[in-house]
């Protein structure tokens, strides 16, 4: 997975255009410039004096890569991916005398289609406190990336149960790799839209958690008469993320949020009494609670 990072191991430059790349392993530490070349699947030595060479991912290894591009005389090398996205690759035991970075498949395609013979600037220097990118992955990485869109889901409808939140996100995840939950994939990739929509109703694919249901043990207080009013506390559960109250059938409140309670202040004739039944219902629905009622 790309992510910022304060940290920049490599960088790389074409015709003022900042690329995204990553040291080999075991390669040398420095700093190289010169016109950029294709240099194919790099499987033996080429005419590239003092350039800058771009290799394909494929058919040997990357340590026989870079010595076949510096053996032609290459300033630096550039290998690219040969499946979508970057990868971290290795010299294994052996080393080398000029910079070897790695790139995405999408980047080196495109500058082998569209940059050749422009001036290419690299560096392997590792530079602490800047402004980078890096491929990583496991845990470290997966563990705050679902755990930062949990948090966004859950966000949307805060009465919903954990069961619920798993259920959005479960449902609505992109698949990737084997067809349904694998080891290396689980479920997918994350869709947090997808999955707010699945949590609060309005959406989502599979077996999710479907609607969310009517808000339930509602109960109503009298607080008492304050500053003329008579003053009415209202507790439920559940619920959608904004709800609306009805006070005797006639709407009180229209899309408030969801905070499980409610306070209705009602002016009353004094010496008169009577009763109201309280309902509240998931916005702009009719999934409502059973009725409360309360003297005042």
């Amino acid at each position: 997975m790309l992510s910022t990072y304060p940290f920049r191991d490599a960088s790389m430059s074409v015709g003022g255009a900042s690329f995204i790349v990553s040291p080999i392993e075991g390669t040398m530490q420095g700093n190289a410039s010169g016109q950029l070349a294709d240099g194919g699947l790099c499987t033996s030595a080429g005419s590239w004096g003092g350039k800058v060479v771009m290799c394909e991912r494929g058919t040997t290894s990357f340590a026989d890569k870079v010595a076949a591009a510096q053996a032609g005389g290459a300033s630096a090398v550039v290998i690219y991916n040969n499946v979508p996205g970057g990868f971290a690759g290795t010299l294994g035991t052996g080393t080398s005398s000029v910079p070897a970075l790695s790139m995405s498949q999408e980047d080196g395609q495109a500058l082998v289609g569209g940059s050749l013979g422009q001036t290419a600037s690299v560096s392997s220097v590792p530079q602490s406190n800047a402004s980078g990118y890096a491929y990583l992955d496991g845990t470290s990485m997966a563990t705050p990336h679902v755990s930062g869109g949990a948090a966004v889901v859950w966000s949307a409808n805060p009465s919903a149960s954990n069961q619920q939140v798993r259920a959005a996100l479960t449902s609505t995840a992109l698949d990737l790799g084997t067809a349904g939950r694998d080891n290396y994939y689980g479920y997918g990739l994350m869709q947090v839209f997808a999955a707010v929509e699945a949590l609060v109703g309005g959406g989502g694919t599979g077996p999710g958690p479907g609607p969310v249901a009517a808000p339930s043990s509602l109960t109503a207080y009298n607080y008492g008469t304050i500053k003329g009013n008579v003053e009415f506390g209202l507790q439920w559960s559940g619920g959608d993320v904004k709800i609306d109250v009805y006070r005797s059938g006639s709407k009180v409140a229209s899309g408030v949020g969801n905070t499980g309670s409610y306070t209705d202040r009602v002016k009353v004739k004094k010496n008169t009494s009577g009763t109201f039944t309280y309902q509240v219902c998931n916005a702009g629905t009719s999934d409502c609670s059973a009725g409360a009622s309360v003297a005042y």
